[in-house]
């Protein structure tokens, strides 16, 4: 998502101060989910083995694995159940099973 239509929706939602920080594709830098990532990791100072990266695209697994963190990906943005299943993730079928 565009960073500042990330920053709009998570205002509109009132959930921005659940982040400390987060990052949307920026046309002025042409950098990958990757890269965007470990920049972040870096300037942060995160541990990845402490991290957990939510998505909804086989390409977030992809990204979470080259992070080296754990994924959960849900089916009920960009690409079917049977779809992600196959990145041999953990999927749900919605955020809110997180919080059981």
């Amino acid at each position: 998502m565009q960073q500042e239509t990330l920053h709009q929706c998570l205002d509109f939602y009132r959930i921005d101060h659940f982040f400390e920080q987060v990052s949307g594709l920026d046309d002025h830098y042409a950098n990958s989910k990757l890269e965007t990532g470990r920049q972040m990791l870096e300037r942060l100072h995160l541990d990845p083995d402490e991290l957990l990266l939510i998505g909804d695209t086989g390409h977030d697994f992809e990204v979470a694995s080259g992070l080296g963190c754990s994924c959960i990906l849900v089916s009920n943005g960009h690409q079917s159940h049977e779809r992600l299943l196959e990145t041999g993730a953990l999927v749900i079928e919605d955020l809110s099973q997180l919080l059981n």
